[in-house]
């Protein structure tokens, strides 16, 4: 292909895919990261970030709870953050008045809970007991940090002898809450 190609091989067909993947692999440190030798994911840097006492629901009192453990300087810009599966459990909860919780978005703007918008990632861990499924926090106080944009390196003697050409890209970047008690 690279040889025949009338055609930017790297920057029409490569580029794209090796984007796709770095930010996927980004936003899978950014939301479950350890921090050791990894960025540091929002899940591990909040203060205790909502974990479900159940392996399969979330009540609407736990949603409250971790809304309102979070510091009250942080409520107002708040958001909160969960994977599609968690978002379904959240999408049927009410209050003690038989209301939702949820409201949809109108004219554009994000759905909400409790007033706070919602950041869909599935990335975020299901809601599974002794997890982070569901994150509320001041996402100010996660700061992420690209240390260097991507670098594509040709390798085309190491696959010489199949008559092929690799490529190896790298990228370096780190995430850190900078305020654990920003998040719950």
């Amino acid at each position: 292909l690279l040889a025949d190609a009338k055609f930017d091989v790297w920057g029409k067909l490569l580029s794209p895919d090796y984007a796709q993947a770095f930010a996927l692999a980004e936003n899978s440190a950014f939301s479950t990261g350890d921090g050791s030798g990894h960025p540091q994911g929002i899940t591990v840097g909040g203060t205790s970030a909502g974990t479900t006492v159940s392996a399969t629901t979330i009540t609407a009192d736990e949603v409250m709870d971790c809304f309102y453990a979070l510091d009250y300087r942080h409520q107002p810009k708040a958001k909160w953050m969960a994977a599609n599966s968690t978002i379904k459990i959240l999408r049927k909860l009410k209050d003690d008045n038989n209301q939702y919780l949820w409201a949809p978005g109108f004219a554009g703007e994000p759905p909400t809970i409790l007033g706070q918008p919602l950041i869909k990632n599935d990335d975020m861990p299901a809601a599974t007991a002794g997890l982070k499924p569901l994150i509320c926090g001041n996402f100010d106080y996660f700061w992420i940090f690209d240390r260097q944009e991507m670098e594509l390196q040709r390798l085309v003697e190491l696959y010489a002898g199949n008559g092929q050409v690799g490529f190896l890209a790298d990228k370096r970047f780190d995430s850190h809450v900078m305020l654990s008690t920003a998040f719950y």
